[in-house]
Parts: C-alpha cells; sequence; structure tokens
C-alpha cells in the first residue's frame, strides 16, 4: 500500500471514529436537552461526510494523474 493511501486510510478513519464519538455525545445530549448546539451539529456534519470527500478526492487524483499521484512527489513521502 502506498504511503498516501495510508495516510488517507488513516485520516478517513480518524473523522469516522470522531463521527462515532460525536454521535454517542449527541444522543447523550439529547437525552439532557432537546436543542442541539448549532456548533456540535456542525461539527458532527463535517465528520462524518468528511471521509467520504477525502477519498472521492484521492480517487479522482489518482485517475487524474495516475500511480505518480498515489506515490506522492517529494514533498509528500516520508523518507
Amino acid at each position: 500500500m502506498s504511503e498516501v493511501l495510508e495516510c488517507v486510510d488513516l485520516v478517513t478513519s480518524a473523522l469516522r471514529d470522531g463521527a462515532e464519538l460525536m454521535a454517542k455525545i449527541m444522543k447523550r445530549n439529547k437525552q439532557q436537552a432537546v436543542q442541539r448546539d448549532q456548533h456540535e451539529t456542525l461539527l458532527f456534519d463535517v465528520l462524518a461526510t468528511a471521509p467520504g470527500q477525502i477519498q472521492q478526492r484521492y480517487h479522482m487524483g489518482r485517475k487524474q494523474y495516475g500511480t505518480a499521484f498515489q506515490s506522492g512527489d517529494g514533498e509528500s513521502q516520508i523518507l
């Protein structure tokens, strides 16, 4: 697996985990109060949609630039 793909997988995994955590917090808060904080809702929306968007952008870049995108350039590679 390329380093770029591993990085994408780690970021999307972290965002999914964050979304799951926010869902649990929001469920608990919903039981305590009916109204949700606007910032909390926005954060949940971002965490829920970001993994798919990142994966989509990765696949678009790979389709457009091929394996060079998958491998990354000198700036993105960990030596």
